[in-house]
């Protein structure tokens, strides 16, 4: 029997066996962590501490993407939004009066008054509209979406109010494919927000970072989502603002000329005045002014003068400066009973004198007088709509240093805007230059244009230029002011050398002696017709002209002819 041949089990080393299960530990490990650093994250976001809420009563404001400090409060059951908010953000028709007590908030048509926590002065849910607390007056949201144009939308969980008022550049795109919108652009970002792609939801775009793009949803949320869930972008319209039925406007282009009237002895001139004058449709002297910080205003309304000019063909837009530097302009124009008080007389003397309008000719208005002047112009304009008089308000050329004049606002009360187009150089400046070159010109009008409809603006020229004297020695810069044809004479008997600028669109004339340059930018023919042009391109109301006296006769025909495009 043949022997059995054992077999040698050979022995693992338990070392080996530990190695082994290491590598596959390891291997598994290090492949979970390759699939987690591709895995986007579920992890949701705490949107109640991203809008700051941190009780019950608050309720979040977000105002075009931006999540404000101040929020709204649930007061009564109802949600109230701070009244300096809703000036500040919303709509600057909320103004509190201080005289009266009240919250005033004036439309084209009518001016109401609420008291504070009157049940006499209801939203449509039946609570106050103001309320008042120890840290000031807060605005029912009931009320304020119902009489504001802007978008508002109240949202729970967490509750928050989301207001749009901005919409210029604004895109948008619908989201394709399931998304989540999330804090920070990266998938390990926290979520906001999911988005399924059968909502065909979109988003407003921010800004594009390649692989992700910033973005806005519609319910308040602002973060990022991957660029390849979204579809084309398209431009946001802007939602048409209605105009108002309340305006007066006139069916032909406006050519206004301010008489500039400084006695009663200046009114016995119009005669003269408009025998050299042709092509004009309004006239406005310079009647009225504001002399007390209680609204009283001086008066050289003149009812012979009135006659002569409507005899002529013209209507009368008295006007009325705050020049008065005794005048605490702030003190008059935060004060109900100054700012009626200046309404009343304008209408009466509109009466006696008569006239057809009212133009308001307040300038240098300040930042902290803005919403008292702008509610002042509302009031004007409400009551002086009820004699059919025209209301016009004169403004500088919009730069960001004025912006809180209110373009938008003013438009939409006053019957006509007057943009004053000069005074680009003016007595002062550091530097030499023109009164009104065509490009400050055109950029004030484009301006306009963004805020105010073009058949309300009317574009003020100069009839008058400067010419600059810089001194060599002292190095002084000084200037006078020169009618049109003042300053072809100036230019001749200096024997300047007068070119062409294609840059500022004016004739340029210089000389110079041994001590001192001689420059004048030219406003004659040439220039005007330039800017001139600027009425159609821009299908402007009208022209108006500072001041009657300083223009060359041969003018007005030029100025007519542009008016009948």
């Amino acid at each position: 029997m043949a022997a059995r041949r054992r077999r040698r089990r050979r022995r693992v080393s338990p070392v080996a066996v530990v190695i082994g299960l290491i590598i596959v530990v390891a291997a598994a490990g290090a492949g979970s962590v390759v699939i987690n650093h591709f895995r986007p994250t579920k992890e949701m976001a705490d949107t109640k501490a991203y809008f700051g809420i941190e009780s019950e009563e608050e309720v979040a404001l977000v105002v075009n993407g931006t999540v404000l400090e101040e929020s709204a409060e649930m007061i009564g059951g109802q949600v109230y939004l701070p009244l300096d908010t809703v000036n500040g953000y919303i709509n600057s028709r909320f103004y509190w009066d201080q005289d009266k007590g009240k919250l005033l908030y004036t439309t084209t048509e009518r001016m109401r008054e609420i008291a504070p926590d009157s049940t006499a002065d209801a939203d449509s849910e039946g609570s106050p509209i103001l309320v008042s607390q120890d840290d000031g007056y807060w605005v029912s949201f009931d009320f304020v979406s119902s009489v504001g144009s802007v978008s508002m939308e109240e949202y729970s969980d967490p509750a928050r109010i989301v207001i749009r008022t901005e919409w210029t550049d604004l895109k948008t795109a619908v989201v394709t494919e399931d998304s989540a919108v999330r804090q920070r652009g990266g998938i390990k970002s926290p979520i906001l927000k999911n988005i399924s792609a059968e909502d065909e939801e979109s988003v407003y775009v921010i800004e594009d970072l390649d692989d992700w793009m910033e973005v806005e949803t519609s319910d308040g949320f602002r973060g990022y989502i991957e660029t390849e869930a979204l579809g084309e972008q398209t431009d946001v319209e802007e939602p048409a603002q209605p105009e108002s039925a309340s305006s007066i406007l006139r069916d032909h282009k406006i050519n206004l000329a301010w008489h500039q009237v400084t006695s009663q002895g200046g009114n016995a001139e119009i005669s003269n005045v408009l025998s050299t004058v042709s092509g004009t449709n309004v006239i406005s002297p310079t009647w009225f002014s504001v002399t007390g910080n209680d609204g009283t205003i001086s008066s050289l309304a003149n009812t012979e003068y009135a006659t002569a000019v409507h005899t002529a063909g013209n209507e009368v837009w008295g006007l009325i400066d705050n020049f008065n530097t005794e005048v605490d302009m702030l003190q008059v124009l935060s004060s109900s009973n100054a700012r009626q008080n200046i309404i009343s007389q304008l209408l009466s003397y509109a009466q006696s004198a008569p006239m057809d309008g009212i133009n308001v000719d307040f300038e240098q208005v300040t930042e902290e007088e803005a919403p008292h002047y702008l509610q002042f112009v509302r009031e004007l304009t409400l009551q002086a709509h009820s004699q059919n008089l025209v209301v016009s308000v004169d403004v500088p050329v919009p730069k960001s240093f004025n912006e809180h004049y209110n373009l938008g606002e003013l438009g939409a009360f006053a019957d006509y805007v007057i943009m004053m187009g000069y005074d680009e150089h003016y007595r002062g400046s550091e530097e030499a230059g023109s009164v009104a070159s065509l490009p400050f010109v055109e950029e004030g009008i484009a301006g306009m244009v963004e805020e105010i409809p073009s058949k309300k603006v009317i574009n003020a020229i100069p009839f008058y230029t400067r010419v600059w004297i810089e001194n060599f020695g002292s190095g002084a810069l000084e200037s006078e002011v020169l009618g049109m044809d003042g300053a072809q004479t100036y230019i001749a008997e200096h024997q300047m050398q007068m070119q062409w600028d294609d840059s500022v669109g004016q004739n340029v004339a210089q000389s110079e002696t041994s001590d001192a340059r001689y420059t004048i930018w030219v406003e004659d023919e040439a220039s005007l017709r330039k800017k001139l042009e600027l009425l159609e391109k821009y299908q402007l109301g009208g022209v108006a002209e500072w001041k009657l006296g300083f223009e060359n006769s041969a003018i007005w025909s030029v100025i007519s002819e542009y008016l009948n495009y």
